[in-house]
């Protein structure tokens, strides 16, 4: 029960009690004094009891107010989960420089032989068919049809994809592949592999559809049938393959733009600054040629006595030589 005046009752009960012993004490009345005391300090009493019970009736709307409310705690859930998903992400790194574009879930189907998640991005955000979709560090799907604001991406355990992965304890490659009655299983693994349940799988790139490196799973299960040719591998895909809420696109560079050749105007245009870097001259003058004169090529006589040697003149007798 809730008392909605209880400062105006204790008023009330306050006054009262100080009318009645100013009257007894003006009458002179000392027994009356004890009686109407001894009458009253159960009301008092009273009084302080309602007094408690409406601040713990306080008190406890006030805790009521400040804790949350079930709705109220499911979507911080929520969004704590896909806020750790978003830091795994972010710390995976891949051989080539992909980039992660975030997406919200808008609709889900979880069928056998048909797994698929549409997304809130398509191709006007960049998004393609055969793109990778991530969930956290764990790998999930591909891209199937992409849309201009929304795109489908085909999960693990569809009956059309086929994944390459590798165990790196034990150095073996396989393929990923759905089993006919449901689940994922490894393909391809002898069946004296050394192969045991915990083993976590990745992919492995072979092919160039999806980087290298990205967290498909755990082996759930290891066997060696006798009589088959490969070894019995099953894989226990990510926990949040069909209970996430927010995904990533690894959208792959783009490829360099081939530069353009130039235009005949802009290659008259470089090869005059070419010419006016070549000879520079101040603004206003003409330029000076300079012109080297060669050498006439000698006459027929010129010839004659270059190439003629001199003859020799012989001495009178009676000259001494000097």
């Amino acid at each position: 029960m809730r008392f909605l005046y209880p400062g105006f009752f204790h008023l009330l009960v306050a006054l009262f009690i100080s009318a009645s012993l100013i009257t007894i004490d003006s009458l002179g009345l000392i027994e009356a004094r004890h009686a109407l005391h001894s009458l009253l300090t159960p009301i008092e009493r009273l009084a302080g009891a309602l007094r408690n019970i409406q601040k713990t009736q306080d008190h406890l709307a006030e805790l009521s107010a400040d804790s949350p409310s079930p709705q109220s705690s499911f979507a911080f859930g929520e969004l704590t989960r896909e806020n750790a998903l978003l830091r795994q992400l972010l710390g995976l790194s891949f051989s080539v420089p992909y980039t992660p574009l975030p997406a919200n879930v808008i609709e889900s189907s979880i069928q056998l032989g048909e797994n698929y998640l549409v997304i809130d991005k398509g191709a006007m955000d960049g998004c393609a068919p055969d793109q990778t979709v991530v969930c956290g560090k764990y790998f999930i799907g591909r891209i199937d049809e992409a849309g201009l604001n929304s795109s489908r991406v085909e999960l693990l355990g569809a009956n059309t994809l086929r994944v390459a992965v590798y165990l790196p304890r034990s150095g073996f490659q396989g393929v990923l592949r759905p089993r006919p009655n449901g689940g994922l299983e490894i393909y391809y693994l002898p069946p004296r592999a050394a192969i045991q349940e915990g083993d976590l799988v990745y992919t492995s790139g072979l092919g160039g559809k999806f980087p290298r490196g990205l967290l498909a799973g755990v082996v759930s299960r290891a066997e060696s049938i006798p009589g088959e040719l490969f070894l019995d591998c099953l894989l226990t895909p990510s926990p949040h393959l069909h209970a996430t809420t927010v995904v990533a696109v690894l959208l792959p560079p783009s490829p360099p733009i081939p530069p353009t050749p130039p235009t005949t105007e802009e290659r008259e245009i470089e090869e005059k600054v070419l010419r006016e870097d070549e000879y520079e001259q101040p603004v206003g003058e003409e330029r000076e040629e300079i012109t080297v004169e060669e050498p006439a090529p000698p006459t027929t006589e010129e010839d004659e006595i270059e190439t003629t040697p001199p003859t020799e003149q012989p001495m009178e007798p009676g000259e001494e030589e000097r």
